[in-house]
């Protein structure tokens, strides 16, 4: 990675998904990765690979800098299709900002078409710069109730930050998480996928926390820190033990664990108000307070408009 990457993708509020330790941890993997810096546009970029030979970019939560610019955003293309392979059939973004008309309409100005999202389109952030009791306010009364109720029923959070024990912990999570996936029927990645994303370190640690009921874990989840931003990422639950309110307590917990670490923003990475699957999901993290955000979402500049139709319209492109 270029010299200073982090330090600029900090600076201009960029997603984690950008950083350094996020394009080691892809590369690992097996996906080839570039960087491109092209007029105060600057994006981590995966190379994802289509049949008969064809592949696309894609930039997650990305290109960070000036991205209303739909002059910039040209550039951006450009620079970008002079080192492509002739059989990349086009570049796929998700900009890292809100949805506005004015978005909206750079993108479109510049040649994007919007395409159903990849990562999340909604989340909840929570601001970590007001105090403690300010943030129990906000939260919905039964949320407060079960943060309270976890404690006196004898639930202890444990943080795991040190990446040695965090590989070590690793396997109590995935103990928890494969069960919670397969009880929800949720889509995975390869446990080989998580075992990178707990040892993220750097700029973009991950740390574990563990809540755990006479010293058994009985919910967990991984916070990935990136400049003064802590996200929610993965998170999973013990069957059995709805009384001890343990996911409720942990996310308390990673979210005092941020503020003392100097994060002022907290995301809870998804939520959705339409799909279905979501609303378990959705209806604990909106019980936490917290400003819905909703971003632009994904969208496709493509290099060859004939074969990319062509895709398409047989469905060949897997989001």
């Amino acid at each position: 990675m270029p010299e200073n990457w982090d330090k600029r993708a900090i600076h201009a509020g960029a997603c984690f998904l950008q950083s350094s330790e996020w394009g080691n941890l892809q590369r690992a993997m097996g996906k080839e990765i570039k960087t491109l810096d092209a007029d105060e546009l600057r994006g981590l970029i995966l190379k994802n690979p289509l049949p008969f030979g064809f592949s696309y970019y894609y930039v997650p939560r990305g290109p960070f800098g000036d991205v209303g610019n739909s002059m910039r955003l040209r550039i951006f293309i450009k620079a970008l299709r002079r080192t492509a392979d002739p059989k990349t059939l086009f570049l796929r973004i998700e900009p890292f900002v809100e949805n506005t008309q004015t978005e909206r309409d750079s993108l479109r100005e510049a040649g994007f078409a919007a395409v159903p999202f990849v990562q999340p389109k909604e989340t909840i952030i929570l601001d970590l710069l007001k105090n403690e009791d300010d943030l129990l306010k906000a939260m919905e009364h039964n949320t407060r109730y079960a943060i309270r109720a976890a404690e006196r029923r004898g639930v202890v959070v444990r943080k795991v930050s040190d990446l040695a024990e965090r590989r070590g912990a690793f396997k109590d999570f995935w103990d928890l998480f494969s069960v919670t996936n397969n009880r929800h029927s949720l889509k995975a990645f390869p446990k080989t996928y998580y075992e990178h994303v707990t040892e993220l370190d750097g700029e973009c640690p991950a740390t574990l926390f563990f809540a755990e009921f006479e010293g058994r874990p009985i919910a967990a989840a991984i916070i990935v820190r990136f400049g003064t931003t802590a996200t929610y990422l993965y998170a999973a639950s013990k069957s059995g033990f709805g009384r001890y309110n343990a996911p409720s307590f942990l996310l308390w917990e990673a979210m005092r664990a941020a503020k003392a670490e100097r994060c002022d923003t907290f995301d809870l990475w998804g939520i959705s108000d339409t799909k279905k699957k979501w609303a378990g999901v959705t209806a604990f993290k909106k019980s936490f307070g917290g400003k819905k955000t909703v971003y632009v979402g994904t969208w496709d500049a493509p290099f060859h408009k004939n074969l990319y139709r062509a895709y398409m319209m047989l469905g060949k492109i897997k989001h």
